[in-house]
């Protein structure tokens, strides 16, 4: 049955177009969606399996921990998202439908919509490279002037102004295009209030600092690997909003790529982590 949530028709849109694997669950824990990205990474084509529970999907593609023990699948990021209704990241080993094993980094969140509404959730994950810093191919850049026009960031824009999930756009030059109101809150202001921004503003406005107060280099933050490097990054900090106060996030961000290549921008998903003891 097609899903009904506007929520869930505007995930699986944006993610038929994104370059990044990505998976999309129901509340019922049902695998709904597979794109492309993900079908390559994982050797199959979702037409030929369809919608299938989570239990089944993960006996498919079985997955060990980094010491090579088996991982059980109420621990894997997408089952978490799905009964705690919260983001979590982690790294494992998985063994495609080709018997290829892989590491690869996965970020999961609940997908909340409006009025508080669990409507499943989503995995996004990529191999861990053994050169982490090198840069994959360069992509076609995109006139930023066309940038706003393009139907990804429309679609990105659109989605995450429904989500819960607070999630920050921007462009192939690193200006700020957007943030959502769920953003707004762990950032301590509107959108419609700050605007768009240059990146050498947005980058150091939050003070984001690491572990042991140090600050970090914009160039370091995950968002902009993600940009500069075309390639998915995460990473723990903490961070000043604008309202003063200071929180630690955890932000996972990946390049917002087009049909034929274009480079759009990036984007980065994050979530207010516990205060360490």
């Amino acid at each position: 049955m097609p899903p009904k949530n506007i929520e869930i028709i505007l995930m699986r849109q944006l993610a038929s177009y994104l370059a990044i694997p990505t998976l999309i669950a129901d509340s019922g824990e049902t695998l709904i969606f597979c794109n492309g990205s993900a079908e390559e990474f994982l050797d199959c084509q979702y037409k030929e399996i369809g919608e299938i529970s989570l239990q089944k999907w993960s006996s498919m593609i079985p997955a060990t921990t980094e010491e090579g023990l088996p991982l059980p699948m109420e621990d894997r990021s997408l089952l978490i998202a799905l009964q705690k209704h919260r983001a979590t990241h982690r790294a494992y080993w998985i063994r495609t439908f080709h018997n290829l094993s892989k590491k690869i980094k996965v970020t999961a969140f609940p997908l909340k919509g409006m009025a508080g509404r669990y409507l499943g959730a989503v995995s996004i994950f990529w191999e861990v490279s053994s050169l982490p810093n090198q840069a994959v191919h360069a992509t076609q850049h995109t006139d930023n002037l066309k940038v706003s026009r393009c139907i990804e960031v429309i679609l990105m824009r659109q989605l995450s102004s429904y989500l819960a999930m607070p999630i920050f756009l921007v462009d192939p030059v690193g200006n700020l295009l957007f943030y959502n109101e769920s953003a707004e809150r762990l950032l301590g202001h509107r959108y419609n209030e700050t605007g768009e921004m240059p990146f050498e503003e947005w980058s150091t406005i939050f003070i984001p600092t690491a572990e042991d107060g140090s600050p970090i280099p914009p160039e370091d933050l995950p968002l902009s690997i993600a940009l500069q490097k075309y390639r998915a990054d995460h990473r723990s900090f903490w961070i000043r909003s604008l309202d003063g106060i200071f929180r630690r996030i955890a932000v996972t961000a990946f390049p917002l790529e087009g049909e034929e290549g274009r480079h759009l921008g990036a984007v980065a998903i994050f979530w207010e982590e516990e205060n360490p003891l």
